[in-house]
């Protein structure tokens, strides 16, 4: 290895393609220069490392990277590879020196080989064991553990005891709807176990896996493109949750097929847990290339570079020769393996470190984009591209910053962690800037004061930086519109999301007050909750009566749901014609309807909203007297979808004729009162609007001043 006049770098690099899986060989490259810029910025490294033989300074290498709180957090995702990594190159270290001693004493090769071998092990890079738990077919097998104890009793208690029929359900939305464990254990047990579920039946996973998606250093892979998609997909969902949304039903320009389903109704498909789509089972490579490239397009995802790899079932690691293996007299002159070159992605190494290395140099000053992209003489996009791609540049409030040039930056991200954490617990999962600020002022009002650190946004900014961008001590936390703070599987963008959070959390009706005293808690503004609960815009709050509100999703509205509905309809439709004032609905007509939660009983008002939203599949629609009038008003007339009955005038057209036909002639207060009695409108309602509501139809003929009207039917 020493006898010849290649470099020490390109030695060690062809001693790892002989002696590290093959599988792990680009994981392992990319390691390297991650591990030398750090040693090199705080002087435990002198020179580059792959000019570093001497045993000792590898061992503090070694011993920064697993004692460096920073180093972790900024790489938890890739620490295992960097331990390895760090192990491989010490090993191959004393190799070198071993040989080196060798050629100057002409000693006994073959026993130093041993010796060095023998002291420091070569580690293997560990994935996932999947595989092994995925041959545990039976449903007890797979729910053995303690810790399974809870979900087992569940499943059962719902008649669930077979394999097959647990890959058939949602568990987050078991667990969800049982209140088993903590939000974060229902994420882990339910991915923990659907990837089982996937995989049961199939042996030794990691020795066919044959289809890898390479993107922004990590590996989504999969025994078929469709399932290397999933692992894929279900990344980008959880990342880009509102625009991953927009994809669910979308065609692919060029397959012209849908790339994510919202059903999958013939079981073929591949499932993803949250949100629950579906994916095709049977996608191509090529499709699969195809598919990847507009997810990241259509989620503006940075950076848009990928590649595809089939890998081959992985080899076994070679073995540096031991006292009982054979190996050649003469090394020098055994075949090696051409170099293999670097793969490290020079590109956005060289900005990245060149704008940590001028930003370090700013200290607390900071920088803009404009003025970094000008020292990088880069595109804002490459220069963008760059800031994301360092684990140490913090971008608050529109300045870039490096995070050593912070005063107690690790204590400082401890105390934010801290109240985080108390504000999650306390909100159930969610919190705001205005909250995280409040309590960052009184708490750790010395590491601001320290740092210059003045204002709401950048507190935010700071907590969006350990918590989105490094998931500091493993948690990823949503950061949304400059306000909202939330667990993953608690999306909140909007004041509306708070408030369906709070409705959900509640079970029942729901009161502006309450609202308004809920978001004001938060530290938000609560000014016209009705505009910001979209009442009568969208199905997502119902009008249950006068000022209560029920969310719409409590009422699991399906199909059966729908069609228990409409025959309601229909039987009342048989008896009473196609009209009936809306008032004089039969209380026990509602028991027909489909129950409601928190055993809530039907109204008119609920059945109202229902048919506002929902009128073409359920067959009716209401009538109200004017469109201008209050949505917390109960409409005058429910109507069969082919009735004749088109508007109020033609209601009171025809209730006039069904009861009063020997009137023809009433004052307009005389009318009213009488639709009042008749159940059509209520209280004050239309008071000096009645020839607004019945006019300019030759059937009621009003007199200038519009006080008298004559009818004629």
């Amino acid at each position: 290895m020493c006898a010849n006049n290649r470099t020490i770098e390109e030695q060690f690099m062809a001693w790892l393609a002989q002696n590290a899986p093959a599988r792990f060989l680009s994981e392992l490259y990319l390691c390297y220069p991650e591990i030398e810029r750090h040693c090199l910025r705080i002087k435990v490294l002198k020179k580059p490392l792959f000019e570093t033989t001497d045993l000792v300074t590898v061992k503090k290498v070694q011993k920064t990277i697993t004692e460096s709180r920073i180093f972790q957090f900024t790489h938890k995702k890739q620490m295992k590879k960097m331990v390895s990594a760090v192990q491989y190159y010490m090993t191959f270290v004393k190799e070198y020196n071993a040989e080196q001693t060798i050629f100057n004493q002409k000693g006994d090769t073959k026993q130093l080989l041993q010796d060095a071998a023998q002291q420091t092990p070569i580690p293997e890079v560990q994935e996932e064991d999947v595989g092994a738990k995925a041959d545990m077919v039976s449903f007890d097998g797979l729910l053995a553990e303690d810790r399974y104890a809870d979900l087992r009793e569940a499943l059962l208690s719902d008649g669930i005891s077979s394999v097959e029929i647990l890959k058939s359900i949602n568990l987050w939305s078991f667990m969800n709807s049982h209140s088993l464990y903590s939000i974060q254990q229902r994420l882990i047990i339910s991915t923990e176990l659907t990837g089982i579920l996937r995989n049961a039946g199939k042996h030794n996973t990691s020795a066919v896996m044959k289809y890898e998606i390479h993107y922004n250093n990590e590996i989504y892979s999969g025994d078929t493109p469709s399932e290397a998609f999933v692992s894929f997909m279900t990344t980008i969902a959880a990342k880009y949750p509102l625009k991953f949304r927009g994809l669910i039903s979308s065609i692919h320009p060029k397959t012209t097929r849908v790339v994510v389903h919202r059903h999958d109704y013939d079981g073929s498909k591949l499932r993803l847990m949250n949100p629950e789509v579906f994916i095709d089972s049977d996608l191509t490579r090529e499709q699969m290339e195809l598919y990847v490239a507009w997810v990241l397009e259509r989620c503006t995802v940075s950076p848009l570079k990928y590649s595809i790899a089939e890998a081959e079932p992985p080899d076994a690691p070679k073995k540096i020769p031991v006292e009982n293996e054979e190996s050649d007299e003469d090394e020098e002159t055994s075949d090696e393996p051409d170099y293999i070159p670097k793969v490290f992605p020079l590109s956005t190494s060289y900005f990245t470190q060149k704008a940590e290395d001028y930003l370090l140099g700013r200290n607390l000053a900071g920088a803009t984009y404009d003025e970094l992209k000008a020292v990088l003489q880069h595109t804002m996009v490459g220069t963008k591209e760059a800031v994301s791609l360092s684990p140490h540049i913090v971008e608050m409030n529109r300045l870039l910053y490096h995070d050593e040039a912070f005063v107690d930056f690790e204590e400082g991200a401890d105390a934010l962690e801290d109240i985080l954490d108390k504000l999650l617990k306390k909100n159930k999962g969610i919190a705001t800037a205005t909250q995280l600020y409040e309590y960052a002022r009184s708490e750790m009002s010395m590491f601001l004061n320290d740092n210059g650190i003045i204002g709401q946004q950048v507190v935010y900014d700071l907590a969006r930086h350990l918590f989105e961008k490094l998931e500091y001590h493993g948690k990823r936390y949503f950061f949304r519109s400059n306000i909202y703070i939330s667990l993953p599987e608690i999306l909140t963008d909007s004041n509306n999301s708070i408030m369906q959070k709070y409705a959900r959390e509640k079970g029942t009706i729901v009161t502006f007050k309450e609202m308004e005293s809920y978001l004001k808690g938060l530290g938000l503004n609560s000014d016209n909750p009705r505009s910001v609960m979209r009442i009568d815009k969208e199905p997502i709050f119902l009008i249950y009566q006068e000022n209560e509100y029920l969310l719409a999703e409590l009422i699991h509205m399906d199909d059966a749901f729908f069609g228990q509905v409409k025959t309601a309809l229909k039987h009342l439709f048989e008896d009473v014609g196609d009209h009936i004032i809306i008032r004089h609905i039969s209380g026990s007509w509602y028991n027909l309807l489909p129950t409601l939660p928190a055993l809530l009983e039907w109204t008119p008002m609920l059945l109202q909203q229902l048919l506002h939203y929902y009128s073409k599949e359920l067959g009716a629609r209401t009538v109200s007297a004017m469109d201008s009038q209050n949505s917390n008003t109960l409409h005058a007339m429910l109507v069969d979808n082919d009735s004749w009955i088109q508007d109020f005038r033609d209601a009171v057209a025809v209730f006039l004729h069904d009861e009063m036909q020997e009137c023809k002639s009433f004052g307009a207060e005389e009318l009213r009162k009488i639709l009042v009695d008749a159940g059509m409108i209520s209280g004050k309602q239309l008071i000096r609007n009645m020839h607004k509501a019945l006019g300019g139809d030759p059937r009621f003929l009003w007199d200038g001043d519009g006080n008298k009207v004559n009818v004629r039917i």
